[in-house]
């Protein structure tokens, strides 16, 4: 498990990496902090961005009903959607609430398509195919030129290199990870505009 106390997994300096790699956005933005748990990315996000509408899902329900208290207590003028439920990768429908500017995460993407350990081959093709079929989900949930900006860990067989690479595969254009400390990193794509190619 990762540990906030950890020197090598600094959740706020990769949290504050993901702020720093946001595109610019649009006062009229819809924003989805997928696996959102208490809300610490969307606490960070609501000052500096306080007109756009931000919906927070995870299947944590007391995690979500902590963060909509802390973001009623801190921004009480905040447009915020509480999207309680599980997150199933491997589907052919966009996730709930969008279409989206801005999708992100902070630290889950790894609970939603479990790693496997290195020497498991059968397991790392079935993470591969659940993380790739998580990010077209992510994908079809954005708007035509919409972002995805996330922070995970780096694994073993599973680190920059894959990261970018099921990115591309989803579909997502300016593949690029901007932030890597320890085992944590923060990568991104964008979601074509329409008129070009998809796949």
């Amino acid at each position: 498990a990762l540990r906030a106390e950890d020197d090598h997994d600094d959740l706020p300096a990769m949290r504050a990496a993901i702020v720093r790699a946001l595109p610019p956005l649009r006062s009229d933005g819809k924003v989805l902090d997928l696996g959102a748990g208490t809300g610490a990315l969307t606490l960070l996000l609501a000052p500096l961005y306080p007109h756009l509408s931000y919906s927070l899902l995870d299947g944590r329900e007391a995690a979500l009903d902590r963060a909509a208290a802390q973001l009623r207590a801190a921004e009480p003028d905040l447009q915020v959607t509480i999207l309680a439920g599980i997150v199933e990768p491997v589907a052919d429908t966009p996730l709930p609430g969008g279409p989206y500017q801005l999708v992100t995460s902070s630290i889950a993407l790894h609970d939603f398509a479990r790693p496997a350990p290195p020497a498991d081959a059968d397991g790392r093709m079935r993470h591969h195919t659940e993380h790739v079929a998580l990010l077209r989900r992510i994908w079809m949930t954005l708007e035509p030129g919409g972002h995805f900006i996330y922070g995970d860990a780096m694994r073993a067989g599973f680190r920059v290199a894959e990261h970018l690479a099921t990115l591309a595969e989803a579909g997502f254009l300016e593949v690029d990870c901007a932030y890597v400390a320890g085992r944590l990193l923060v990568c991104g794509g964008q979601r074509p505009l329409a008129m070009e190619t998809e796949k």
